[in-house]
């Protein structure tokens, strides 16, 4: 994670009767290791951050993260992560039994059955928790989708504003699983779904009609909110942010003299829209392209095996391999169905790579400036667009130099300003109802 420098501002808000106006954040994990908290933090708003696992910065804490340092368990470091220095620890409560516990239910969990039923037991033991420590003189509430039913339930009987992090679309995703299970027969491993699934989708509605605003990652997440109904002006687009030094890399342009390179980023499934990929890829004179995937394989090896001519599948990565296949590519090709907002969008434009994807991936790409947007389940549309690249070196040396111009419009300090006139914008209506 980047340390962002700045302040977004220095001062407090006031309301009508001079008393600060301040917003709790309540979150299970680290989301966007802690952005919100510090973002609310540094422009004077923070009242308190309610979260699961919290390392601080005592001894124990210290020692945590030695240790992690030195040794190579990836449990111990990812709980050696949850801690930002800049967040002050007197405005800090976490809820540790709860957060291991959690942590211990979802790693027994083998089911998508049993995994909805543990998000549902964390998302209401979560809000509990919360409204048993109280909110304080907090003016308003900040809490993600699906850990904030009880919280805004109560906050709204005390009059507390309230903001929903609709971070994607989870009920459409498991609409669109479903169709896709249908398309793809026997590609990958069908979900059992009960009544925890109807649950879920009851408890997202229950959350975003509680919201007084409701902060998105991307416009298709907007639209999506629109489509079950949200009115638009209740909702805010705030896209997320990348550090554009850390995958600024020299890459070896495209003159049209070696075969165009095509990178997929992320877990090789149905719902990321590989076998659109696939197909398109078929279609493709094989000695003008050469393509890999990389991240976790969830779909059936025998179903791709057929396919391992015009691709490499190479299985997953670490975050610091990413950088070496980023500088290889030529071209990020992302055909997600339903997501936030892919951060492989942001991060492929900041190492200089066009993106090719569809506008249900939540990317912030302009079609036809720093890459294509096709729409999704479209192969020949996917097929016409990487031909278009592979033909025209100039045209992706363009799209690859707008890319990378267009990735330093999200960075964290800009992110940080867009995300506290979110935040602001629940304080300002606060005050003008005194």
């Amino acid at each position: 994670m980047t340390k962002r420098r700045g302040r977004v501002n220095g001062s407090e808000a006031v309301g009508a009767r001079g008393r600060p106006q301040s917003i709790a954040v309540a979150t299970i994990g680290a989301r966007r290791h802690y952005a919100v908290p510090v973002a609310a933090h540094r422009a004077g708003l923070l009242e308190r951050f309610y979260t699961d696992l919290w390392t601080g910065d005592g001894w124990f804490g210290r020692g945590l993260r030695c240790a992690a340092s030195r040794l190579s368990q990836q449990w111990l470091r990812k709980w050696a992560g949850r801690y930002e220095p800049s967040l002050p620890g007197a405005k800090v409560t976490a809820f540790t039994a709860f957060g291991a516990q959690y942590a211990w239910r979802l790693r027994r969990a083998r089911t998508s059955t049993e995994r909805t039923q543990t998000f549902l037991w964390a998302g209401d033991a979560f809000c509990r928790l919360v409204v048993r420590s109280g909110l304080g003189g907090a003016k308003a509430v900040y809490a993600v989708l699906g850990g904030a039913q009880g919280i805004f339930a109560r906050a709204r009987h005390s009059g507390i504003r309230c903001i929903l992090d609709q971070m994607s679309c989870p009920h459409l995703f498991r609409q669109l699983r479903r169709e896709e299970l249908e398309r793809w027969p026997g590609w990958e491993t069908a979900a059992d779904e009960d009544d925890a699934a109807v649950e879920a989708d009851q408890w997202e509605a229950t959350e975003q009609e509680l919201a007084d605003v409701i902060h998105c990652p991307s416009v298709f997440v907007r639209n999506y909110l629109i489509s079950l109904g949200v009115p638009q002006a209740k909702t805010a687009v705030v896209p997320y942010a990348v550090d554009t030094n850390r995958f600024h890399c020299h890459r070896s342009p495209f003159r049209g003299n070696r075969p165009l390179r095509i990178l997929f980023l992320g877990t090789v499934n149905l719902m990321k829209g590989v076998p659109y990929l696939l197909e398109a890829l078929r279609m493709l004179d094989s000695s003008a392209v050469e393509a890999r995937l990389v991240g976790p394989v969830l779909l059936n090896r025998q179903v791709l095996a057929p396919y391992r001519r015009y691709c490499r599948i190479m299985g997953p990565v670490s975050r610091s391999g990413v950088l070496e296949h980023y500088a290889w590519a030529d071209v990020l090709v992302l055909p997600s169905l339903c997501e936030g907002s892919a951060l492989v969008t942001y991060e492929a434009p900041a190492a200089g790579v066009a993106v090719i994807a569809t506008p249900s991936a939540g990317s912030p790409l302009r079609h036809g400036v720093d890459g294509f947007l096709v729409p999704v389940r479209d192969v020949p549309a996917l097929a016409r667009s990487l031909e278009r690249l592979a033909s025209n070196p100039a045209l992706l040396t363009d799209m690859s130099q707008n890319a990378r111009q267009r990735a330093q419009e999200f960075s964290w300090d800009k992110y940080e300003e867009r995300l506290v006139a979110v935040l602001s914008k629940p304080l300002a209506e606060d005050r003008r109802d005194v």
